[in-house]
């Protein structure tokens, strides 16, 4: 099971629903309005969550000077993720002009392909035509005499 990404919670009733999937405007309203209806199920929650009231600032200056870094690792994750995404537009970019080529390549075989058709269509029919001509010219002689 995935960690929720939005948890909707009761304290009154110490019930909770987790929602997993793409935050935004119309899931937590489909979530909220699920937990509401009875749509959506509800699990108990045995012991009441803490919230602390905690500076966040001071926090990170805390981890910063202790040496954590937090903050450090998630800009060279960032840097890792830019540079692998360049690769794979890399990668995709290059997939995609090679097709190009392909389909290009295939078109003018075909065009050719076609043009050597016609021409042997040509061909048989001039040839064709010239016989029908010299047999009609025998005929005519024979019907002569």
């Amino acid at each position: 099971m995935g960690l929720p990404t939005m948890v909707a919670y009761s304290p009154k009733k110490q019930r909770f629903a987790g929602f997993v999937g793409v935050f935004g405007i119309e899931s937590v309203n489909d979530l909220l309005n699920g937990v509401l209806s009875g749509r959506v199920k509800t699990k108990p929650v045995y012991q009441a969550p803490v919230v602390d009231d905690v500076d966040c600032k001071a926090v990170a200056a805390e981890r910063a000077a202790a040496g954590e870094g937090g903050g450090d690792v998630a800009v060279e994750e960032e840097e890792d993720m830019g540079d692998f995404m360049a690769e794979i537009l890399a990668e995709e970019k290059a997939a995609k002009k090679a097709l190009e080529e392909e389909m290009k390549r295939e078109a003018e075989e075909k065009k050719a392909q076609e043009k050597a058709d016609k021409e042997a269509a040509k061909a048989a029919a001039k040839e064709a035509e010239g016989g029908k001509k010299k047999k009609s010219k025998k005929k005519k002689k024979k019907k002569k005499k």
